[in-house]
Formats: structure tokens, sequence, C-alpha cells
């Protein structure tokens, strides 16, 4: 998964963050001058910017995207998210917030914060020419079903993967579950390189092909893993979030 925290939670005692540097640019950007309606970000998807706002309802999933355009954009393409925040607060470790609800959540004022919401053009459904019965795109759902079975099963951090190597070329990794990165803020170890991926070893290919990546942190849960990759110095930590695991140059 990518990692999820209520926003309200993520400024605790004797912890501390530090957002990426282009998010108060960012929000600069967008509200300093206010739009008062609709912008389409992408071809067929339209946003509303809400300065000042943010939400505390549901859960969040904290992504590290390049504009709050993108941040919209990753909401719209997933599954129960209502909305997202953008937010320059230099106490919070990411610059955008999915959010996921179960109806219109609540919302609030706050400095720093953004909320966004979006709207999709209806698609038209086109006509089948040759009257096609639809199996086929049944046969494309059932083995796109037991392709993510398959790989939850594999994403699974367990004792008996701890003793597996992962091999991508000539470097070997190893994993750590229920561990997370311990990186001083400032060092420069946090690569700033977050990616969604299918399996322990994709992340394992991501960290031996990016330049100085010594250790990478999966994040696990429902059907996601967000890897997200480190240099030295930095250390591999027993995490109490057990869907934590971290993925370690041998």
């Amino acid at each position: 998964m990518k990692f999820q925290a209520p926003l309200a939670m993520l400024s605790l005692a004797g912890v501390a963050y530090a957002n990426a540097p282009h998010a108060r640019p960012e929000y600069k950007r967008i509200c300093d001058t206010p739009s008062s309606g609709e912008v389409e970000v992408q071809p067929g998807l339209h946003a509303t910017f809400s300065c000042g706002k943010y939400t505390t309802d549901g859960s969040r999933t904290g992504l590290n995207v390049a504009n709050p355009e993108a941040c919209i954009g990753e909401c719209a393409s997933s599954d129960g998210c209502v909305g997202a925040i953008w937010t320059a607060k230099t106490t919070l470790p990411y610059p955008c917030y999915l959010v996921q609800h179960g109806s219109e959540p609540s919302i609030k004022t706050g400095s720093d914060n953004m909320w966004i919401t979006y709207r999709k053009d209806e698609e038209e459904a086109g006509e089948d020419p040759f009257g096609g019965s639809g199996c086929e795109a049944d046969l494309e759902t059932m083995e796109a079903e037991l392709k993510k079975c398959k790989g939850l099963a594999a994403r699974t951090c367990t004792n008996g993967l701890q003793v597996q190597t992962y091999s991508t070329g000539s470097k070997k990794y190893k994993i750590a579950c229920g561990h997370t990165v311990s990186a001083a803020v400032g060092s420069g170890a946090n690569m700033n390189i977050v990616k969604d991926v299918d399996s322990f070893q994709e992340c394992a290919d991501l960290c031996a092909s990016t330049a100085g990546c010594a250790r990478a942190t999966v994040d696990t849960k429902a059907d996601k893993n967000t890897c997200h990759l480190y240099r030295n110095p930095s250390s591999q930590i027993r995490a109490s979030n057990v869907d934590r695991s971290v993925i370690y140059l041998v």
C-alpha cells in the first residue's frame, strides 16, 4: 500500500518530518491566484482546488508527487478516493494525501492545506459492431484477478521470505519483515523515489537500477505495495507497523 496515516496523527511528539521541498511552491502557485471554478488537469478530468481547506475524515494515503494536479490524478484512479489534500506544512512527510471515505467528508479550515475534488467526463459506451458475447472480457477479468491473487501471496512478508535472497544482476538483497528505514532528516539518505510495485523482487530491481540505492522500504496493505528508495547513511529498525518491510543490500 501507500503509507496511510491520519493527518492529525502525523505530528507526533519526538518525531521530526520534512515535507518535500516543492510542497510550498506548488501550494502558492495554486493559492496565490486561485481559480474560481473547475480546471481541466488531464483530458476528461476536472479538478476544484479549495485553498485553506482540508478534512480529517476517512483514511489517508501519503504520496510524494510533483504537483496538486498529479495528486488529484492519483485520487481519480484510486478506488474509494473522494478527494485529496495538498499540504505545505513542514511537519508532514508528504505533500499529497489521498482521502478514502464512504461518504462526503466534512471540510475544515486550515492554513497551508488545499482540499481538491475531481469530476470525470462521462464516457459513452461503445456498441460492439460484431455483437460479441462479452466472454472475452470476462476471461480477461478472471485472469487479472488470478494474477492479483498470486501477487498478493508473493507480497506477504513472512519468516520464510526473510531467508530468501533476491538477486538482480550482480547485486543481492534480503528482506527484514516489520522493519522501516531510519535516516536523519537532511542527511540526503531519502532519495524521494517512490513507486508502486507488484512484488519484493520488483522493488529490489528498482533499487539495483538506481545509482546509490542501499535499501528500500516496502509498505504492503490491500492490493498495493509502495517501494521507497534510500541511500546511505541509513539503517533498518524494527517498526510497530507490521505492514512495513525493508529490502537491503547484502
